[in-house]
């Protein structure tokens, strides 16, 4: 039976994924197949070598809050061996039907484990891993068979193509005055922000401006649950058979809002143990 793990934000699947890779009787890189609307395919910065993670729960947590975003955990993965072979499955409406098939790698510069290098083709590093990245979409059968797990965001059904979420950080008057008066201020140079004062009381405001453009994915929830229901059926009559199922909510980042990411759920922890059952199925065959 396949395990079913849902977490809020995709850098948290990492964890996940390395402690089952880490229990495998062998260490054979693995199959992902991934449906998502985006590649999250970014190298990233670590301050601690990938090599030197830690085993125990707390000490990886804390990397994996401070040190990954959501879109840096799949090169982690392939660089430690856990997987030789990326699937990204990509909503036909923002990207069409068409697919491809490439061979990269990926290394840390001067070999340290930390900063994260991705190329095309064959590396001679003795740093590198070398990996498949396919792309395609839900039509494209032959991609849903030998893959050991299955990772769904949810945005891959409704997804806010540029969710601008305003947040406010506290600062001092001195900072105020800095920014106020510095054109090159941090803040303005690496960030969209603007500089507020309310009540004796002085921010930094992030992402404030409130525009967002239309995403084709942005679909009402009856088209939104049909499609759900359609992409478990397809799975469902495919030879798909994963090990291990990860779910990604993605709603504090704002690519899925809290409304539909709930019909989304609901739809998909209904419909898989229906999967696991077919899945288990084609295992023992």
């Amino acid at each position: 039976m396949s395990s079913i793990i849902i977490v809020e934000e995709h850098h948290e699947v990492f964890p996940i994924w390395l402690h089952y890779f880490r229990k495998k009787k062998d260490v054979t890189p693995m199959t992902l197949l991934r449906f998502d609307a985006h590649d999250d395919l970014r190298t990233g910065f670590f301050a601690t070598d990938l090599r030197q993670l830690p085993n125990d729960e707390i000490s990886l947590q804390k990397i994996i809050h401070s040190e990954f975003h959501f879109d840096d955990y799949i090169l982690p993965a392939v660089y430690l061996g856990i997987f030789d072979h990326i699937i990204w499955m990509r909503p036909e409406v923002l990207f069409g039907g068409s697919g491809s098939s490439e061979q990269k790698y990926v290394r840390s510069w001067q070999d340290a484990g930390k900063s994260l290098i991705l190329g095309n083709g064959q590396s001679p590093n003795i740093d590198a891993k070398h990996f498949t990245l396919k792309t395609g979409s839900l039509q494209t059968s032959d991609l849903l068979q030998n893959i050991d797990i299955l990772d769904i965001e949810y945005d891959y059904f409704y997804c806010v193509r540029s969710p601008c979420v305003a947040q406010r950080l506290e600062i001092t008057h001195e900072e105020y005055r800095r920014y106020e008066t510095g054109n090159y201020h941090f803040a303005r140079l690496h960030f969209r922000t603007i500089a507020e004062k309310q009540d004796g009381r002085f921010y930094l405001v992030f992402y404030p401006y409130h525009c967002s453009f239309p995403s084709p994915l942005e679909i009402d929830n009856v088209t939104l649950s049909d499609s759900v229901h359609r992409f478990c059926e397809t799975l469902i009559n495919s030879e798909t058979s994963p090990k291990l199922i990860t779910l990604c909510r993605a709603v504090h980042s704002g690519y899925c809002r809290q409304e539909q990411a709930l019909i989304i759920e609901e739809i998909l922890l209904d419909q898989l143990p229906k999967m696991n059952k077919h899945f288990e199925k084609n295992r023992n065959i």
